[in-house]
């Protein structure tokens, strides 16, 4: 496949489709949501999500006045009510949410609002905003999970029984703007096997090497910068391992919360 050279102006574009999610906030009797795309996954322990959102935007004034806000993916079959969540704001248009048939119900953890349309619903804590260039990144700490029970027992979708939204940005048509989504009716899957084949000494050999230095440091736990690279080090070259890899291995030791080291920030 030739790629050829484009604009930076329109790379933005090509990186669709994305999933958007829907984050709900509530404070001082104002209830909002808006779609957010650029959206992920930050940690696994603790449960990170961050969420790029502009400033301007009133569902984040919500969230940074609330410090809890919600989560929420809806199905393709609701694809005709998303012009209350990306082209209006509560700040102007009130009530938008209720006015756009969505019904709300309140969540165990934080009495976050969340949506009853939704197939997976989250509640967080607002951990950090990060200012990144002309958004801000919400990270949020999951604290509690609710699902609509379409999913394997192996906890993967069910894609016979959903239809997820997808957003493909904006487009132009006749002089008009307008949103593009998606969704399909036919799911190619293809299972490949975890760290197999070829791969597979390597593979081991990389998850070895990582419990090993955890465990060495977990040990001797709480100990200066300079005792858990030393450690980390002497037991690196006995995989062959570079030395300067062990401050990143230290690194995921303290991110596994087992180790604690005196001097590191």
């Amino acid at each position: 496949m030739k790629l050829k050279n484009i604009d930076l102006s329109i790379g933005e574009k090509l990186l669709y489709p994305s999933k958007p999610i829907i984050v709900t906030a509530e404070y001082g009797g104002r209830l909002g949501g808006m779609l957010a795309s650029w959206w992920t996954q930050l940690s696994f322990k603790p449960f990170y999500i961050g969420v790029a959102i502009g400033f301007e935007r009133y569902t984040y004034k919500l969230i940074d006045k609330a410090k809890i806000y919600g989560l929420n993916f809806i199905g393709f079959e609701y694809v005709d009510k998303t012009p209350y969540l990306g082209d209006v704001s509560e700040r102007f248009f009130m009530d938008k949410l209720r006015r756009g048939g969505f019904k709300i119900f309140r969540g165990e953890a934080l009495n976050a609002p969340l949506l009853e349309d939704a197939y997976l619903a989250m509640e967080l804590n607002l951990s950090n905003n990060i200012v990144i260039g002309d958004h801000v990144l919400v990270v949020g700490e999951v604290k509690n999970i609710y699902a609509a029970e379409l999913f394997d027992k192996d906890y993967t979708w069910r894609l016979d029984l959903i239809k997820p939204l997808f957003y493909m940005g904006r487009v132009k048509k006749d002089g008009k703007q307008f949103r593009r989504y998606v969704s399909w009716s036919k799911t190619i899957y293809r299972d490949l096997v975890y760290g197999g084949g070829v791969f597979r000494e390597s593979f081991l050999r990389r998850r070895e090497v990582r419990r090993k230095v955890i465990n060495l440091l977990s040990k001797s736990s709480p100990l200066t910068l300079e005792e858990a690279l030393n450690k980390a080090m002497s037991l690196l070259e006995e995989y062959g391992v570079d030395e300067d890899d062990a401050i990143y291995y230290v690194r995921e030791a303290l991110s596994s919360g087992d180790v604690k080291i005196i001097d590191f920030d």
